[in-house]
């Protein structure tokens, strides 16, 4: 035995499409507040925090059902998370006062020091994006 179905399938499937589509989207801002959390939290190896701006400056850049990006506009933050070499504007060498006295080089090296991961997610992100789907998902389906 056998039963078939004909006709417009696209508008039986639209209404899922819709709770598919506000789910993740849902689920991205869930996730991203999370996270956000997370990365505002200090960790062992990550820059020292002396006025904490580079950390409050964390936020939501772009969320929709495909995902979504975290990260800062401070003009300091690449430095920090991917290290640089700075040089003097109009060639020569910079002057700076280092703990009491008067310095001139032709550069300084800022190491890299991530606030951010790059590539792997750590444990504790993966577990803030992991419960907040959980919660969205059981809020949909109930």
């Amino acid at each position: 035995m056998s039963l078939e179905i004909t006709g417009d399938m696209g508008a039986l499937l639209a209404p899922l499409r819709r709770v598919q589509s506000e789910g993740m989207r849902r689920i991205s801002q869930a996730a991203s507040s999370k996270t956000l959390t997370v990365a505002r939290t200090p960790k062992p190896g990550q820059p020292k925090r002396k006025s904490g701006a580079l950390y409050e400056s964390i936020r939501l850049l772009d969320a929709s059902e495909g995902g979504f990006r975290i990260g800062t506009d401070l003009i300091y933050g690449p430095v920090q998370q991917f290290g640089a070499t700075i040089y003097p504007r109009s060639g020569g060498r910079m002057r700076f006062s280092l703990n009491g006295r008067w310095v001139s080089v032709s550069s300084v090296t800022i190491k890299a020091r991530p606030f951010l991961p790059v590539s792997t997610l750590p444990d504790d992100w993966t577990t803030a994006i992991r419960t907040s789907s959980e919660t969205v998902l059981t809020q949909l389906l109930t």
